[in-house]
């Protein structure tokens, strides 16, 4: 699948599992933003540095973490859509 494809994907799983849309959003903005950011001498960006790098498990490992922080649950869903 492509970017934009698991973007969608991950989006509507999260908005049926209760989560605003607004907020999904927002927070895969933030993700986007923080592995991306470039190293120092510009030649990777964060995500290439990992020795592995699953979008799917990153991505709910950090909404688990927003939700915890927001009050919302999200986390039971991960198993059973991985």
């Amino acid at each position: 699948k492509g970017g934009k494809e698991i973007k969608d994907s991950m989006l509507s799983i999260f908005v049926k599992a209760g989560a605003d849309e607004k907020t999904v959003r927002a927070e895969f903005r933030k993700f986007w933003l923080y592995w991306t950011e470039p190293n120092k001498s510009g030649t990777k960006q964060r995500w290439e540095l990992e020795r592995t790098f699953d979008i799917k498990r990153r991505l709910y490992t950090w909404m688990d973490r927003a939700g915890k922080f927001a009050g919302s649950r999200v986390d039971k869903y991960r198993v059973a859509t991985i």
